[in-house]
């Protein structure tokens, strides 16, 4: 049994820290097919929540990722109409 995990990768940058992957939507939906397949007749043993569990946080990863990508997208428009407003101080 095979379960689509992210990968993790390290930073070109040289800082060490390891990232995860981007999550797709692609992503989710190939782990849902697994979890389905591994579950269809099996609904009571492990693996099956196991899978459904990679399903969750599958999916709450890609929804922190589409939140986080939007929350950019909105910041940089307020930026782009309003420069004062963007503006940074040292302090």
């Amino acid at each position: 049994m095979a379960l689509a995990r992210p990968v993790f990768s390290v930073r070109a940058e040289g800082s060490g820290k390891a990232c995860r992957a981007k999550v797709t939507i692609k992503n989710v939906k190939v782990a849902i097919q697994q979890a389905q397949n591994i579950c269809y007749g099996h609904e009571d043993e492990p693996a099956c929540r196991v899978a459904w569990d990679h399903v969750e946080e599958m999916s709450k990863a890609y929804a922190r990722q589409r939140e986080s990508e939007l929350l950019v997208k909105n910041q940089e428009e307020i930026c782009k109409d309003d420069p004062m407003a963007c503006r940074e101080y040292d302090v």
